[in-house]
């Protein structure tokens, strides 16, 4: 149990058939724990997310770890890049990533430097799992289910302010869709459109990385790439829908902002050992071209998200303390816990590429336009936006359609 707790715990259901309350009382008497079954349930949704995330990265760097380096012949080959970006692929980019003080350079560093493009990637898929499979409503749900949602949406809203009721609601009607009984977790039936919902996941993160493909030095053999895409889009779309089968907790996905300074409680560091290297205030050493006023400044700098990568996960839930007797279904409460507010707990921390340096918003706002505070960091003109870029298009997204 404190080696592979996930594996001693599937074996338990298995041996009993399947059956999560009975196994559930068998694993709390091998662990001598009292804890409400929500405790072992947000570790699986964590472990899950982390799997997601660790195969993420296993992806990027097989796929997108190539060399690329800063030359004339380079920055031709980026250039023509940036020119075939659908506007949806520009305003992902825009969103996870930025070019610090750096100017145009600082967008194009993302792409030549093999670690921020890889943070990049990851930043790219995780932004569409975030919002467009984690977030959605119902997974793979047909439009007739969509629709059924919004009703009972626009049927509940005045029943309660938080929204938990609501939740509990589409919680009901989605199981019923899945065939999902109360007792077993292994009798999920995917909704008819699971297949083509992951294949639009797929071929929308094919459109935003294709630019970013071609950068290699050999063509990309797409097949696997688009495969192991599959397998990734499959798992977050699972994900979401056991997210949404619960009735009792709402999973809040906590968001990132790019060029906001880092709190090591809230995030995670994609390039951890690289920030803990570079630390101003603890290295020995410094390049050579730094001079003693350039050391002094950076002395100053903070850790900042550089490339936002995957928003961290808060699981909410009305009411104290439950009993360990307590399901998603019928949730029990300790004594005088059924009226104890909302509580929340963090399954898993922001996940970001962080940089040295100094913020926009720093000495009261002057950070976004003083060249002396961000020293060799600067080229002009300073922060710009990804679609100041040369070659990427300036064009707006065609917004259409009701409500959209």
């Amino acid at each position: 149990w404190d080696t592979t707790p996930n594996k001693q715990a599937r074996n338990v259901l298995a041996a009993h058939a399947f059956d999560v309350k009975k196994a559930g009382k068998a694993i709390k008497q091998d662990t001598a724990l009292a804890e409400p079954e929500y405790a072992f349930r947000d570790v699986e949704i964590r472990d899950a997310l982390w799997e997601t995330m660790t195969e993420m990265s296993l992806f990027a760097q097989k796929h997108f770890g190539f060399t690329f380096e800063d030359n004339a012949e380079n920055r031709k080959k980026l250039t023509a890049a940036f020119q075939t970006m659908t506007p949806e692929t520009v305003q992902v980019i825009r969103c996870v990533g930025s070019g610090g003080p750096g100017g145009q350079d600082g967008w194009r560093d993302l792409f030549f430097n093999k670690e921020k493009r890889k943070a990049l990637v990851c930043g790219i898929i995780g932004k569409v799992f975030v919002q467009q499979v984690y977030q959605h409503s119902f997974f793979g749900g047909s439009i007739v289910e969509e629709t059924e949602l919004l009703r009972l949406q626009k049927q509940h809203q005045d029943e309660d302010v938080t929204g938990f009721h609501r939740h509990a609601e589409y919680a009901k009607f989605i199981a019923n869709a899945l065939h999902h009984t109360q007792d077993s977790f292994s009798s999920i039936t995917l909704p008819a459109g699971f297949d083509s919902h992951v294949k639009a996941i797929v071929d929308s993160l094919m459109t935003h990385l294709d630019p970013i493909m071609s950068l290699r030095p050999v063509p990309a053999n797409l097949r696997p790439i688009r495969q192991e895409l599959y397998s990734l889009a499959s798992q977050a779309g699972i994900l979401s829908l056991l997210m949404r089968l619960d009735p009792h907790t709402v999973y809040y996905f906590t968001p990132l902002f790019k060029e906001d300074r880092y709190d090591h409680q809230s995030m995670e560091a994609f390039n951890d050992k690289e920030m803990r290297e570079a630390n101003p205030r603890t290295r020995e050493s410094w390049p050579a071209h730094y001079t003693a006023a350039e050391i002094s400044r950076a002395k100053g700098d903070e850790a900042l998200t550089f490339i936002v990568i995957h928003d961290g996960v808060t699981a909410y839930r009305v009411g104290g303390w439950e009993t360990s007797d307590s399901t998603p279904w019928d949730v029990v409460h300790g004594k005088g816990m059924q009226d104890k507010g909302i509580r929340s707990r963090v399954l898993t921390q922001g996940w970001a590429y962080l940089r040295w340096g100094r913020s926009m918003s720093s000495h009261g706002g002057r950070g976004k336009t003083d060249s002396a505070l961000h020293g060799l960091q600067w080229k002009e003109p300073g922060y710009v936006g990804f679609d100041e870029v040369d070659g990427v298009s300036r064009e707006k997204k065609k917004v259409t359609g009701k409500g959209k």
